[in-house]
């Protein structure tokens, strides 16, 4: 159910939508301890940068996921040997961005390319990983866009040059393209939602690699951040029922088997230390893991436009179209431009 629908006593929203939708939902902080008695059981960053504005609390989380990096077990196995001969270190999953780009060269061969990777709206959700785990960022604490620095004219360059190492006009691609195109064994590296990957994996057509996909958090540690969350229409006339319709979806038993049953990754800690989550989900702990560093797109109104534009600057370095640091500066600019319009900049920052 979405807030587009007003009819609905019960609305989800995703955060990136939350700046626009929660200040016209009804505050939750005098009922959460009805509806969730054990709050503290939400994963934190999930819990405070979903549902919450302003220090208030109109929405409980209801699902959440991190990009994760999956690799093919089977292939690092194959090529480990030859890796550490060339270089002198074990074929592992990379810990930094360079390296990520040097086992995809690696691995890149007629038969399989070194990495897939989504494109479309998901593009800046791939390279916002790179750009915080080089210690670059969007916007200072003014919201004063910095995302044209140094870091980030590095961390686009290394994402363009990841490109070289995946299927053509991957930046064209959607989420269930790429998807289909790893679980075919296309690609040897997969930066992925892993909770849009596990329903799949029992699906024989669609996937030839199970058993045979490793799971580990991106270089860096600062993956992006997707969930939703629960709130009450304003003018919902039976409260209760509201209440007990999130309270239904939000507790214990039934997060663990959203997990377990359609891979919807739970915004609750005690589903990362069950057993059977453990033995049954392979990326448990890298995505429990990617939460703690976990980034997220701007929570304010203009968050979709500003992304939007942010998506088609880095679609035209990929395609050789402009150069990295050109793309960041008109982002940049046109950034500071919709952040003034919408009052969030008092005044035009300097160039």
């Amino acid at each position: 159910i979405t807030c587009r629908d007003w009819s609905s006593d019960v609305c989800s929203s995703d955060l990136q939508w939350e700046g626009e939708i929660l200040p016209h939902l009804r505050p939750l902080d005098d009922v959460v301890a009805q509806i969730a008695p054990d709050f503290h059981d939400f994963i934190p960053t999930v819990r405070s940068n979903c549902g919450q504005w302003n220090g208030r609390i109109y929405g409980l989380p209801i699902a959440c996921d991190v990009t994760t990096l999956l690799y093919r077990t089977d292939v690092f196995e194959a090529r480990s040997a030859e890796f550490q001969q060339l270089t002198g270190r074990p074929l592992r999953p990379p810990q930094t961005w360079p390296e990520y780009v040097e086992i995809a060269k690696f691995l890149n061969s007629e038969s399989l390319y070194g990495n897939i990777l989504m494109g479309q709206e998901q593009t800046y959700t791939l390279w916002s990983g790179i750009l915080h785990g080089l210690g670059g960022r969007l916007v200072d604490a003014h919201l004063r866009p910095v995302l044209n620095s140094d870091a980030g004219e590095e961390s686009l360059t290394l994402f363009v040059e990841m490109y070289r190492y995946a299927p053509p006009r991957s930046e064209a691609r959607g989420v269930r393209e790429a998807d289909g195109l790893f679980l075919q064994g296309r690609g040897a590296m997969y930066l992925a939602w892993p909770s849009l990957i596990w329903s799949q994996l029992t699906d024989t057509n669609r996937c030839k690699i199970a058993g045979r996909i490793g799971a580990a958090v991106i270089p860096g540690g600062q993956p992006q951040l997707s969930s939703w969350s629960l709130g009450v229409n304003p003018a919902c006339r039976d409260l209760d029922a509201a209440y007990q319709w999130i309270k239904f979806f939000v507790n214990q038993t039934n997060t663990k088997r959203l997990l377990l049953d359609y891979g919807i990754g739970s915004p609750r800690l005690s589903t990362y230390s069950d057993p059977e989550c453990q033995q049954k989900v392979f990326y448990l702990t890298p995505l429990r893991e990617g939460f703690a560093g976990t980034q997220t797109r701007l929570r304010i109104s203009p968050s979709q436009e500003l992304s939007d534009y942010l998506d088609n600057e880095l679609i035209k370095a990929i395609r050789g179209q402009s150069t990295p640091r050109a793309a960041l500066d008109r982002t940049a600019a046109r950034w500071r431009e919709i952040l003034t319009q919408s009052g969030y900049l008092r005044e035009p920052a300097p160039l």
